[in-house]
Parts: structure tokens; sequence; C-alpha cells
């Protein structure tokens, strides 16, 4: 059975979303100790690069991650606003799955544009929509064209936003046509992605302790 990992890069990110579960902006994590994470990684694992936000990283820094990787024969996904579409492009090649973060805003609907559909057709593209209480009202009036993993919102200091009320999530139901498969069973038995892996700053002080 293929390992699950989660592999924070970086905390740095170009938006500040009070949901954030990561809290980013308040963290740091040194080039060298993601190096130090690179060598957990089991070989012919399945491994999410994550922040933050990746694309803030210099080239270099992105292109010697995936090269580890694929020397332990990993897949690789990739969690984003956008930014690192937009920025690398070139790079997208490397990955199997990415999970595009579009719900900064849902007052507005979401509009792929066409090498974005392409990757999405392809299914290498899934839709990440985070909610609050308050976005499950927008959810009414928000106009759905593609298909979503849609999750209830989370936080990790418990301010500016409350996690979504458990009570609340048979309403997501009704969204289901509209949610990633996967992500419908993860809700329906009311579980977190509780077999990922996640390695960040706190992991090598763990493991010394270990």
């Amino acid at each position: 059975m293929r390992k699950n990992y989660e592999i924070n890069l970086t905390y740095t990110c170009n938006w500040n979303c009070s949901y954030c579960c990561v809290d980013t902006h308040n963290k740091n994590i040194s080039f060298t100790k993601v190096k130090e994470l690179l060598k957990i990684i089991e070989p012919n694992s399945t491994v999410s690069l994550s922040g933050g936000e990746v694309g803030t990283l210099p080239k270099y820094k992105i292109e010697y991650v995936i090269k580890q990787l694929i020397i332990k024969n990993c897949d690789i996904s990739l969690n984003t606003n956008g930014l690192f579409l937009n920025k690398y492009p070139e790079l997208i090649k490397y990955f199997d799955e990415i999970l595009y973060h579009c719900s900064e805003n849902l007052d507005n609907s979401i509009t792929l544009n066409k090498k974005l559909l392409e990757l999405y057709n392809k299914n290498i593209l899934k839709l990440l929509l985070v909610i609050d209480n308050n976005g499950l009202k927008k959810l009414n009036t928000f106009d759905f064209k593609y298909t979503y993993d849609i999750i209830p919102a989370t936080n990790s200091t418990g301010k500016n936003m409350s996690k979504l009320d458990k009570k609340l999530y048979p309403k997501l139901l009704k969204y289901k046509k509209y949610m990633i498969k996967e992500s419908y069973k993860k809700l329906i038995k009311n579980t977190r992605y509780d077999d990922i892996v996640y390695l960040d700053e706190n992991t090598l002080t763990e493991n010394n302790r270990g």
C-alpha cells in the first residue's frame, strides 16, 4: 500500500484566508528543513506539495523537490491557489494531480482559462471550494459549472471564522453531484484525511524526541 504524504514547503502565501488551517503568515520553515523532510518520505509514495503557496518559492527550489521525489518514484500532486500555475506552467507536467484552491471569494463563480480547462478534462485538475457557515448559505446562489472538492472550513486558531457546524453537513449533501467522489465519501463518514502523513517544521523535532 502506497504511503500518502503532504509536505509543507513554505508558509509564505499571497493570500490571507481567515479559515486557513495552516495558520500561515505566522510560521516559517527553512529549505534546509524541507530537504530533511524529503529524506523521511518512503519510495513509491504519493506526495502532495503544499504550503502556504508553493508558487511563492523560487523555481530552483521547486525543481529540487520534484527531482528528489522522482528519484524515489513518487506520484506528485500540488496544492495551489493558482499562483503556481501562472508562474511555472512548464512544471505542471510533473504532477499527477493538482488541487486548485478557488474559494477566496464565493461571490464570484469560477471561470477556467483554456489551459486549466484542458488539465481539468484530463482529470489532473481538481477544484477546491472551502466554505464556512456563511459560505454554505452562499452556495445556493453559486454558479456551478464544474466538479468541486467541497470541504468545510477549518481554522487552527478558532479566530475570525468558526468551523462549519457538523449539524450543517447534511445540507452539503445536496451538492453531491458537484463533489469529487472521494470528498463525498469522507463527508458521509464524517472523517477527514487521516491517512495522510503531514510533514512540517514540527516533524523533525518529533522524530528527534522519538
